[in-house]
This record gives structure tokens, sequence and C-alpha cells, in this order.
């Protein structure tokens, strides 16, 4: 009997849910996901607060989150997904190169971090590996974290920057006007002003170029 049930669970599809804010992305995504045969694509989302609804209604066993999302982001949201009981394995997919998130969205929880440029089929292996309940960890984020646990970094000045100072800072640092950031992020022009003063004042920063210079130094924009 059990014999017979542990069959059926191996033969059981994985179940993924797909959170991102452009349609075309996630439409994307599931279609080839579903392509690959051995995953099921249970369910969508476009923000982070959707997405904790969605992991709260919809049995899954890996949910592909990304992070710059309008209202609650995806750093937000992983901490209320990952509360539940049951929760799904959160892998990140992100735009953003691994030295930005990589290692402290794996310190929050998630079970693996990748970027959108990787080819396909490394999504297909990190969802397989991280339903086993497993850590996926690709070379540039394997590389960050060896060198953490060998020398850990100096406290950089953006690494005292909030969650929303950080998203603030990389969209100046990568030439938007701050109507753009109040419009991508869904928040009004002047609370990013107000975050700016902050971002200035912790990066001991002058102007967005001086913001643009350490972001390309440190390599948190390509």
């Amino acid at each position: 009997m059990n014999g017979g049930e542990g069959t059926a669970a191996a033969a059981r599809p994985i179940r993924v849910g797909i959170v991102d804010d452009h349609a075309i992305i996630r439409k994307s995504l599931s279609d080839f996901l579903r392509a690959a045969g051995t995953l099921e694509v249970v369910g969508q989302a476009a923000t982070g607060r959707d997405a904790v609804e969605l992991a709260r209604t919809v049995p899954m066993d890996v949910l592909l989150l990304d992070i710059d999302m309008p209202g609650q982001n995806g750093i937000d949201a992983i901490p209320h997904i990952l509360a539940r009981e049951n929760a799904p394995a959160v892998l990140m997919l992100s735009a953003h190169p691994p030295a930005v998130y990589g290692v402290s969205l794996m310190a929050k929880g998630a079970s693996g971090y990748l970027s959108k440029a990787c080819d396909p089929q490394e999504i297909v292996r990190a969802i397989t590996v991280v339903a086993k309940g497993c850590k996926y960890v690709d070379q540039d984020v394997g590389t960050l974290l060896a060198e953490r646990s060998v020398a850990p970094e100096e406290e950089l000045p953006h690494r005292k920057l909030t969650n929303r100072e950080f998203q603030i800072f990389l969209r100046f640092a990568q030439g938007q006007s701050s109507q753009d950031v109040a419009r991508d992020l869904s928040v009004s022009h002047k609370t990013v002003l107000c975050y700016r003063v902050r971002v200035m004042k912790k990066m001991q920063a002058r102007t967005n170029s001086e913001l643009t210079y350490y972001a390309l130094k440190h390599k948190l924009i390509a």
C-alpha cells in the first residue's frame, strides 16, 4: 500500500506557481514549463501581495518569484510566504545580477536564485532540485557564498540601505527619473524624493551619477 502511494507521489508532476508583474513573462514561463512534461503550472500572480495569497490558497511545491513588482515586492513577500504551514520552496527569478540580491535572499529563506538571463533549462533543473527540499546554488551565487564565508565583506554603504531604499538606489543608478521610479513602484513622487534624501545621505553621494559610478564599481548593475 505504502509502496503504491510512493510510486504515485513520484509520478505526480511538480506543482509550480509563477509570480511576475509582466504578463508576457508569465505566459512564456508557463508555456515552457508545461512543455517540460514533469511540471504543472497551478497558478500565477503579478504582485507580492497576490503571491502570498496564491501560496496560501493553492497547493504547490515551488513558487517562482520575481523581485521588482508594484506594491509589495518579492523580497517583502518571502517571509509571509514561508511563515505558513506547508509553504512551497521559493525560487527567485530576477533580472538583477546575483551580486545584488543572491546571497541576501538565500539568507532570508529562498531556496535558490536565478537570473532571468539564465538558460531556460536551468530553471527546470532548479525547480526539480528545490522541490526535493534542497537548495539550488548556481556558479555565481556559489562563488559569492564562498567569498563571504572566507572573508566577510566590509560594511559597504549600500548594505546599510533598507530593502525599499536599495530598490530606489538601483533605479536612480540606472538613470531613471524620480517620476519613473514613483510609477514603477506605485508610490507617490513625494515619497520617492524623501527616500532619495535618505539614500544620498547613507551613500554619501551628491548626484545620481555618483550612485551610478558606485553601482557599476560594485557590480550592482551591468
